[in-house]
């Protein structure tokens, strides 16, 4: 089995082709094509007759009934080396981990084998440990090894190796470990995935959401956003003035580090094995203290600022007046008190569940009893999912290899791991599959030129009130489709949406997303936008950084990037083509798309009944509906044999 990092390696994996269990393997591919095969073999041990319950007598009657009548232990290494070799062929390195049934003291027929000039294999324990004996690896037999392995002569400088206690593996045999170098086995440096960030800030804490609001407001107020946005939201111009855009990017690269500096300071992470309360705190801070006072008096490099900070947090008063053996003594005591508190960490965080409860009940209409249950059982679930996880250590791989087409190679594809290779193929489909549109007729002479890029030429208004006159060389289903962009009269009549975004609308959006949802390449995330809505000033400021570029149609330089994740749709699937890309983009700008699009116009187009029966992005309908009229669509046109076609498409 592979785990963890070394799991994203796995290519392929197999068992011998007879299917008698004789041997399982699993290749390991690395960088430029580099392959290893760890294959794990046992050789059946020759028994009588009447034990036929054995895997030799049950081997030699399969054998049998396929007319072979060669001793099984003969028939087994001939073709595991036979395969051996043609892996070699190949230019992959083995490892082979065996249980040979035979004194591996002396060079029997399956050492013979292994170690000649057919498969050239070595046993790198003992050609590291020359002068050390081979222990016995069968619990039965205390006479010599039978268990060992053998590999490649490249990766037979090994780091570390040898044969665990009986016992201490699994099953009656001694477990045998190897070390080798990733980047012998792999052909390159372990494969590193960076671990998820934890995010400090939890919008279901109101005391943490207090702390972010209040750090937050702070940086606003040292920059003096709030009047500055403002003065820009009563004065700016349709399109921006080249001024103007200056002072907004200078107003959203404030807000940008307000924001990080807020989340990263407004809570402590406390992710240590012991269970988080104030007594806790309190203790390993007085450790802390002592430690530092002691130091300073050592006249090494410590923050007076820092030993005041604490002293004041436990209500110490003056702790460099102390004499130099009192805090020594203080500070053993404090490790004391620390280790006394620790062993009773499981009672104390009640108590602390209790004041976060109180919090919570302060904060909101809650009782305290649903709240410190609700508080336990997410505890319980996170404790409970952090065991299953240590136990089964799921590997959550990114992509690390892709299939191109090459006509070079005899296949006709060709796998890759280099990193520029990797992201100019990606990048070809990106441009492939997200500018499809592009050989429309609207992006095509000589509509373009008569509408623009943007639709701001005058033909597009004569298209919404249905005076166009569609140029003579547009096919048919060109000009269906520009008179059937005609508006209809009621929404002519009552005028255009509102282009603004108020503080209440964007409130009304931010408390309503959830706050788990990944977004935005500047880390400000969901949550910092649902926190800032409880401070009016902060809710203010994000609300015009939202509403001023929707109602200028400018878009932020912070907009114009997004992190782009290709995953895996099917397992082995890794040609560009065949993965699932997710674009993130900022959370603003996506707030503001889903109010003006998803929002407004979806509502006005219900109330004025504007949608086909077939839109089933709307209220009143389930998702499931349209999946279901798909099914029983094509059932109708099985049945009755006629030719059809359905088309489908997302509003967003």
């Amino acid at each position: 089995m592979a785990f963890n990092s070394t799991a994203s390696r796995v290519h392929a994996s197999g068992a011998d082709e007879r299917g008698l269990g004789r041997w399982t393997w699993l290749l390991f591919e690395g960088n430029n094509s580099y392959r290893t095969r760890v294959i794990s073999a046992y050789v059946p041990c020759k028994t009588p007759t009447h034990r036929d319950a054995t895997v030799y007598q049950q081997q030699v009657r399969v054998l049998t009934s396929l007319g072979i009548t060669t001793c099984p232990r003969t028939l087994m290494i001939t073709e595991l080396t036979d395969n051996i070799q043609q892996w070699q062929s190949n230019g992959e390195n083995i490892v082979l981990f065996i249980d040979s049934n035979e004194n591996l003291n002396k060079k029997g027929p399956v050492q013979r084998a292994l170690t000649t000039d057919k498969c050239k294999l070595v046993d790198p324990i003992r050609l590291r440990f020359k002068d050390t004996l081979a222990p016995p690896t069968y619990h039965r037999n205390h006479s010599f090894p039978i268990d060992s392995v053998f590999v490649s002569r490249k990766l037979r400088h090994i780091t570390k190796g040898g044969w665990l206690r009986f016992g201490e593996g699994i099953g009656d045999h001694r477990a045998i470990f190897l070390d080798i170098p990733s980047h012998i086995l792999l052909g390159e440096d372990k494969f590193h995935i960076p671990p998820p960030q934890v995010r400090r800030l939890k919008c279901e804490d109101p005391r943490i959401v207090q702390k972010f609001n209040d750090l937050l407001e702070s940086q606003y107020k040292q920059h003096n956003v709030l009047q500055r946005i403002e003065q820009l939201n009563r004065t700016f111009h349709t399109p921006l003035l080249p001024h103007e855009i200056v002072e907004l990017e200078k107003l959203d690269n404030i807000s940008t580090f307000a924001v990080k500096y807020a989340d990263k300071r407004c809570r402590k992470l406390h992710m240590g094995q012991v269970p988080f309360s104030d007594t806790i705190k309190k203790a390993g801070t007085a450790i802390n203290l002592w430690k530092l006072v002691i130091r300073k008096k050592l006249r090494c490099n410590v923050s007076s600022k820092l030993i005041k900070n604490l002293a004041r947090y436990l209500d110490i008063k003056k702790p460099m007046d102390v004499p130099f053996e009192e805090c020594k003594r203080r500070r053993n005591e404090a490790y004391k008190t620390y280790n006394k508190f620790k062993k009773e960490a499981k009672t104390l965080r009640p108590k602390m569940q209790d004041k976060i409860a109180d919090a919570y009940v302060a904060d909101g209409n809650e009782n305290k009893a649903s709240v410190v249950r609700r508080i336990k059982l997410r505890e319980e679930t996170r404790y409970t999912h952090r065991r299953i996880k240590l136990s089964t250590k799921p590997f959550s791989g990114s992509v690390h290899r892709l299939s191109l087409a090459d006509d070079n190679v005899e296949e006709g594809r060709r796998t890759t791991t280099n990193q520029i290779e990797i992201e100019d193929a990606l990048m070809e489909e990106y441009e492939s599959k997200y500018r499809l549109a592009y050989s429309s007729p609207l992006m095509q002479t000589p509509l373009r030129e008569e509408l623009g890029d943007r639709g701001e030429k005058i033909a597009v208004e004569e298209i919404l009130i249905g005076q166009h006159i569609a140029h003579p060389e547009l096919d048919d289903a060109t000009t269906t489709f520009l008179e059937a962009c005609k508006m209809p009269e009621c929404i002519k009549n009552d005028g255009p949406n509102k282009t603004n975004i108020t503080v209440s609308e964007c409130n009304t959006f931010w408390n309503k997303m959830k706050e788990k949802i990944q977004s935005s390449k500047s880390n400000k995330h969901v949550g910092t936008y649902k926190a800032a809505t409880k401070n009016p000033t902060n809710a203010t400021i994000q609300a015009r950084l939202m509403s001023i570029p929707y109602e200028s149609g400018y878009s932020l330089k912070r907009w114009q990037e997004s992190l782009n994740v290709s995953l895996l749709k099917k397992q082995e699937k890794f040609t560009p083509e065949d993965l699932r890309t997710i674009w993130y983009i900022e959370a603003d700008c996506n707030g503001g798309a889903k109010i003006h699009f998803a929002r407004r116009m979806m509502h006005r187009a219900v109330d004025n009944n504007l949608l086909h029966d077939s839109q089933y992005a709307q209220p009143g309908k389930r998702a499931v509906e349209a999946a279901l009229v798909k099914v029983l669509f094509f059932d109708h046109l099985r049945i009755s044999k006629t030719p059809g076609t359905l088309t489908m498409n997302d509003l967003m």
